[in-house]
C-alpha cells in the first residue's frame, strides 16, 4: 500500500492481495484502478481489471477485455 503514496505513473504489482484481508482487498481494489497487475489469483483479476493479458512461456496468449477472454473460455469448455 506504501507504493501508492506517491501516485506513481506506472506501477507494476506482483500478486498485490496475496496475504490482504477481505477489508484491505477492498481497500486496495479502491485505489488500483489505474495500475498494472500480476496475479494468478483469477478472481483478484475479474474484479479488479478491464483488460487482460494471458502470457504463457513468455508469449502473449490473449489480449484484450475480460468480456472477450470469458467468452473465449466458455465457448472452449463447451467443445
Amino acid at each position: 500500500m506504501l507504493a501508492f503514496i506517491h501516485h506513481p505513473k506506472i506501477l507494476f504489482l506482483d500478486e498485490p492481495t496475496i496475504g490482504l484481508d477481505i477489508l484491505r482487498k477492498e481497500e486496495y481494489t479502491e485505489i488500483s484502478s489505474s495500475y498494472l497487475l500480476t496475479s494468478h489469483q483469477i478472481d483478484d483479476v475479474e474484479r479488479l481489471c478491464k483488460r487482460i493479458i494471458l502470457i504463457e512461456e513468455g508469449e502473449i496468449k490473449f489480449d484484450g477485455p475480460k468480456v472477450e477472454l470469458s467468452q473465449l473460455t466458455n465457448s472452449k469448455r463447451e467443445a
